[in-house]
């Protein structure tokens, strides 16, 4: 699976994942506000072997930071 493919399977609309992509492509991370969503993120790219080399919780959003 590709980033997209596991972003869409978890975000809840085609405008976010883009959002996100495009976040990762800039910055080199993703976000979320929920901690739910950033644990459905964690479990299904690791379940598709990417590397999630840190996260963070700053100012109540979640930054997932992953190795493509």
């Amino acid at each position: 699976m590709t980033l997209k493919d596991v972003l869409t399977e978890v975000l809840q609309s085609e405008t976010e994942v883009q959002e996100q992509l495009e976040k990762h492509k800039q910055e080199g991370f993703i976000t979320t506000t929920s901690e739910a969503t950033q644990q459905a993120l964690l479990e299904k790219l690791e379940e598709n072997d990417f590397y999630v080399y840190d996260t963070q919780f700053i100012d109540s959003v979640h930054r997932l930071y992953i190795e493509l």
